[in-house]
């Protein structure tokens, strides 16, 4: 019982740090303003991060393309780690560093925004995508922990989450883009 509670009391505290710090909830705004604008010039959303983050990629695009609480359109959101023989043929032939690299480089375009998702923000993959986006004029935004790694100078904004903790980390990334979708849906402001 007393790791439940440790668990719980390490999630309060960063939720405690997240409603406390208004730069926090801008940088949330900013990200919910600028996913709002690539649907509205019809973008898509890329998304892109490994492990756990790979699983959060397609979760977000699940309910994009999905729904999260009302019928509406279909939003165009592409995780880049779903097609395993795409990644594993990139693995193969060209490195897994570049298994994103490649498919920004035949799916992106200026109108759409990529989300690198990494808990570290020291995944090379991730940092080469995001140099491939940049370099194609495609917006980046990343999420990260609290440091945010070598990824967090590159990319165009960064949100990092007020935790060193992966798993709290993603948990709270989860919560980010559950209430982004739900905002998007209900047509609403942060």
């Amino acid at each position: 019982m007393n790791r439940l509670i440790d668990h719980v009391k390490n999630r309060a505290f960063a939720y405690e740090k997240i409603l406390s710090d208004h730069s926090f909830i801008a940088n949330i705004n900013d990200l919910y303003l600028r996913i709002h604008s690539t649907l509205c010039c019809r973008g898509k959303l890329l998304l892109c991060g490994n492990g756990g983050s790979a699983a959060d990629c397609q979760h977000i695009a699940g309910e994009f393309v999905g729904r999260l609480t009302r019928e509406r359109i279909a939003w165009p959101a592409l995780a880049l780690c779903s097609d395993v023989a795409v990644m594993t043929c990139l693995g193969n032939d060209y490195t897994y560093d570049n298994v994103f690299k490649r498919q920004i480089e035949a799916y992106g375009n200026e109108k759409d925004l990529l989300l690198a998702l990494s808990t570290s923000g020291n995944s090379n993959n991730v940092y080469i995508a995001i140099q491939t986006a940049k370099a194609k004029n495609i917006l980046t935004y990343s999420i990260t922990n609290q440091i945010g790694g070598t990824i967090a100078a590159l990319s165009d904004h960064i949100l990092k989450i007020p935790s060193e903790n992966t798993q709290i980390v993603q948990e709270i990334t989860m919560t980010v883009f559950h209430v982004i979708c739900e905002m998007l849906e209900c047509g609403e402001a942060i």
